[in-house]
């Protein structure tokens, strides 16, 4: 299933999320997509997959991983530029089925290395608003006055 996201396109496959690295110009495995509250953006996390950078199989941490990944790009590369376009984060994070961390009403997928999560830089940042109620109608529960003219 190949989509795409803030110009980037993923591949959901059963051996988890892939991004579409043009400087590659292959696939390559993302452990998930995180909100980084220190830079204040949305950014692939790579986790293991590039913890040595002198091992054979940097960005991808096996060579049967890269080989899944080359076959993978055989198969999709061509379909990369019409692919499906994901206009929010909640609908993306739902599409490759994140475990969300809730920050009041939103569900997060935040950075592992960051600290406590900024819910209100999060919504300032993507012009969202909080599903929270402020303030109830008035009225609510009073009752209307009939006036009898005579």
């Amino acid at each position: 299933m190949l989509k795409q996201f803030q110009s980037r396109a993923y591949l959901l496959s059963e051996k988890g999320l892939l991004l579409w690295e043009p400087s590659w110009e292959t696939f390559r495995p993302v452990k998930s997509v995180v909100w980084n509250p220190t830079h204040n953006q949305l950014e692939p996390f790579f986790d293991t997959y590039i913890h040595d950078i002198f091992d054979m199989h940097y960005g991808y941490s096996s060579e049967a991983l890269h080989d899944y990944c080359i076959t993978m790009t055989d198969e999709n590369a061509h379909r990369i530029e019409y692919a499906e376009e994901i206009e929010t984060i909640q609908a993306f994070w739902e599409w490759c089925k994140q475990p969300l961390q809730w920050a009041g009403d939103r569900g997060i997928h935040v950075h592992p290395c960051s600290g406590n999560i900024e819910r209100s830089a999060f919504l300032k940042r993507y012009s969202l608003h909080g599903r929270t109620l402020k303030r109830a109608p008035r009225n609510l529960r009073g009752t209307r006055k009939v006036h009898i003219h005579k």
